[in-house]
């Protein structure tokens, strides 16, 4: 029994991936108003993979600086530089 309360501190906390692809989902949404589904967002080391049509992917290469620069801000140094 005392486990069971030692573990349920800790049931709220997010997978690393999972706040990273909410981050990615909500700068997207507000930099560019384009609202992408979390399954649609791939995390892999330091790269992200986007499912998503060729206008949305064209929008996002042009704003990428400030996409990233938005991305890093939230998610602070701990992730590193993050690539689109």
């Amino acid at each position: 029994k005392g486990i069971n309360i030692f573990l349920a501190r800790f049931q709220g906390i997010l997978p690393a991936n999972q706040l990273v692809k909410q981050v990615v989902q909500e700068v997207l949404h507000r930099l560019i108003s384009v609202d992408i589904g979390l399954e649609a967002i791939k995390v892999e080391k330091r790269s992200l993979y986007l499912t998503a049509s060729p206008v949305v992917k064209n929008l996002i290469f042009l704003k990428r600086e400030q996409i990233t620069a938005e991305i890093a801000k939230l998610l602070g140094e701990q992730k590193g530089r993050v690539v689109l």
